[in-house]
């Protein structure tokens, strides 16, 4: 596979939310952690929406209200903060994975493609033996 096709697999489902986020959403996204540090937050998830490769390590801004999201948001933002969060090392990351598979079943067979190529990439290049497994189990349930 190619750099670029890899970095597409990396960035598939990133790349399918970017669009159908608004301004409004991410306004809300930013405001999770108790309307704290909002300027920073939406500064941090504007800029995960255009880099070339998802961070592996987050600060706790946006960390946060990320997490915060993964838990409870609408299907949009909280898929967006899963995909996020699979590739920065969740702090649950079985609960995480199940939460991208959950929401990108139900926005449809776009929503799944992506997350499959996704899903499918982290599989690929992730690190840790534990997580791996976790991945594989995800894809079963998107195919």
């Amino acid at each position: 596979m190619s750099a670029r096709g890899a970095r597409r697999g990396e960035l598939a489902l990133r790349d399918w939310l970017r669009p159908r986020l608004t301004p409004a959403m991410l306004d809300d996204l930013a405001r999770l952690d108790h309307g704290m540090q909002v300027e920073e937050h939406r500064a941090a998830l504007q800029e995960l929406l255009l880099v070339k490769h998802l961070p592996t390590e987050l600060d706790w801004t946006p960390r946060e209200v990320l997490e915060l999201a993964s838990h409870e948001a609408p299907p949009l933002p909280r898929l967006f903060a899963c995909t996020v969060l699979v590739r920065a090392g969740a702090l649950n990351p079985a609960r995480i994975v199940a939460a991208l598979v959950d929401e990108a079943l139900a926005l449809g067979p776009d929503a799944t493609d992506a997350a499959a190529d996704f899903l499918t990439w982290c599989r690929d290049h992730e690190p840790d033996d534990d997580v791996r497994p976790i991945l594989a189990q995800a894809l079963t349930r998107l195919a």
